[in-house]
């Protein structure tokens, strides 16, 4: 939209910027929506527990999206 309306040298920052601005609005709320459950940590087995349970979940996720055509969006 801006292309249209102002010159390259112009609109090239102002795009970079929005985006710069939308990625870290976009990574805060990520963080914030994970403070609740790292609040919810008191010892060290449950967080062990969770991450080897996040790590096997990853392994099939690569299982499944390097040995069958397909799903190839199922990396992200």
């Amino acid at each position: 939209m801006l292309r249209s309306v102002l010159p390259e040298h112009v609109y090239e920052p102002v795009a970079g910027i929005s985006i710069q601005l939308l990625w870290f609005l976009g990574a805060y709320v990520l963080v914030l929506a994970t403070v609740p459950l790292l609040a919810g940590i008191t010892t060290h087995r449950p967080a062990g527990r969770r991450r080897r349970r996040t790590y096997a979940f990853i392994a099939v996720v690569d299982a499944i999206r390097i040995n069958v055509d397909g799903p190839s969006t199922l990396g992200y």
